[in-house]
This record gives C-alpha cells, structure tokens and sequence, in this order.
C-alpha cells in the first residue's frame, strides 16, 4: 500500500531466536487473531493473497519447536509477528 512500511529484526534472547515482522497496515482485530492461522482465511475480501502465509509461517516454527504470536503495534495501527525459535546447539 502507499505509505506501508514493514521491519523486520532479528535477535537472541536467551536460548531462542527472535524474529520480529512489523507493519504499519490495518492491523488484525483480536477476536480474528486466532483465524488468520486457518488455510485459506482471508479477513477481508479485499486484500490480495490467498490466505496461505500465517499457516505456512506457523507450520514452519512448530515443525522447529517454535512459535508464532500476534501483537498489535503499541500505539499505532499494524501488525507485530512474533517467531520464536530455539537457537540451534551445537
């Protein structure tokens, strides 16, 4: 969209990898939050997209031992993805 930003960062924090995606589009509601991991569900009808990325994303953290939370950006619209994943042993 005109004017969207998106960050992402990443870091560690104790024995996990922290991977943070920010954007600063609508954001999801929360009562919707838990949805957006089911295929193919799309909240509104006019976005692009299928409905496929959130479940792929959550997919690929879980078959690691990971997680993925949504947030919502404090104070602002947007969104916050939050993948935690357990830093690789040797």
């Amino acid at each position: 969209q005109p004017g969207g930003r998106v960050t992402a960062t990443c870091e560690e924090q104790a024995n996990d990898v922290l991977l943070q995606v920010v954007d600063n589009g609508p954001g999801i509601a929360p009562e919707s939050r838990v949805h957006v991991f089911e295929r193919f569900y799309r909240g509104t009808t006019d976005a692009e997209g299928t409905g496929l990325g959130l479940p792929i994303v959550r997919e690929v953290a879980h078959s690691h031992g990971g997680s993925v939370e949504l947030k919502a950006v404090d104070g602002h619209t947007g969104l916050r993805v939050i993948v935690r994943l357990p830093k690789w042993r040797d």
